[in-house]
C-alpha cells in the first residue's frame, strides 16, 4: 500500500474493520432462513459483496481506504459496521463529485 507510514498504518485497520464487517454482514445474510442460493438476486448479492471485498483487500492506496470508509467506526460491533460500510456504499453511489480511479474500483466493484 502506498501512503505514509501513519496513513498506511491507518488504512489497514480501516481495511480490517471494514473485511470483518463484510463478512459479519454476508454471514447474517446467509443464515437467514429466508436465503435461497439459487434465488438469482440472492446469489447476485453474495457475489457483489464478495466482489467489494476484494476491491478493497486490492487496495493500493492509503489515501482511497482512509478518505472512503474513515467514518466507519473502529469500536463498532462487525454487524454495525457492517451497516456503515453499506452507507459509505450507498452516498458514494450517488456521488457526483470526483473520486479517484482507486476509489472508483472499490465503489464500484460488482
Amino acid at each position: 500500500m502506498n501512503g505514509t507510514e501513519k496513513q498506511i498504518a491507518w488504512a489497514q485497520d480501516i481495511q480490517k474493520v471494514v473485511v470483518e464487517a463484510i463478512d459479519a454482514g454476508l454471514a447474517k445474510f446467509v443464515s437467514d432462513p429466508r436465503f435461497d442460493r439459487s434465488n438469482p438476486k440472492m446469489a447476485q448479492t453474495i457475489d457483489v459483496w464478495e466482489a467489494r471485498k476484494a476491491a478493497i483487500l486490492d487496495c493500493n492506496r492509503a489515501k482511497d481506504m482512509i478518505d472512503l470508509f474513515k467514518d466507519v467506526r473502529m469500536d463498532a460491533a462487525p454487524i454495525d459496521a457492517f451497516m456503515q460500510v453499506c452507507r459509505t456504499y450507498k452516498v458514494y453511489t450517488t456521488m457526483v463529485s470526483p473520486m479517484t480511479d482507486g476509489q472508483m474500483a472499490i465503489i464500484n466493484a460488482r
